[in-house]
């Protein structure tokens, strides 16, 4: 398998890197966010987290080319099935942390908003003229 036709080593290792680091934070026993500025601020790190989580995951092109329509549709559900694994396994005793379906929605969320902003950068290459990375014949 060529560079062109998959997965991309840098970008490969980042989300490696991103997506312990993230597994490591989101089980982390009793770890809460709390701010008295803004009430339930953990909501947002959730979008935020899981929004870089997809974008970085698409990026590394797992399913074929970075920018290919099956990367993205592909991924994209992987990212949401993650998103509810790694909610779903804050419950195992002992971690002493919460399994909520806000949290679950704010995931799902930050999913939707990395495949968009994967999606928009595609769009804008291949205005660009780099079609050349794309297995796309639609």
């Amino acid at each position: 398998m060529s560079r062109t036709r998959g997965r991309r080593p840098a970008w490969v290792i980042g989300f490696i890197l991103y997506a312990l680091l993230m597994a490591t934070g989101t089980h982390w026993p009793s770890l809460r966010i709390e701010t008295p500025e803004l009430p339930r601020a953990d909501l947002l790190v959730h979008l935020c987290a899981f929004g870089t989580w997809t974008a970085l995951f698409l990026a590394a092109g797992w399913f074929g080319p970075w920018n290919s329509w099956r990367n993205i549709a592909i991924g994209h559900l992987a990212a949401i099935l993650y998103a509810g694994i790694d909610e779903a396994s804050q419950g195992i005793p002992g971690l002493n942390r919460t399994v909520a379906w806000d949290d679950f929605a704010f995931n799902a969320i930050g999913v939707w908003g990395g495949t968009l902003l994967v999606t928009l950068v595609r769009s804008w290459r291949l205005e660009r003229g780099e079609r050349r990375l794309s297995d796309d014949s639609d």
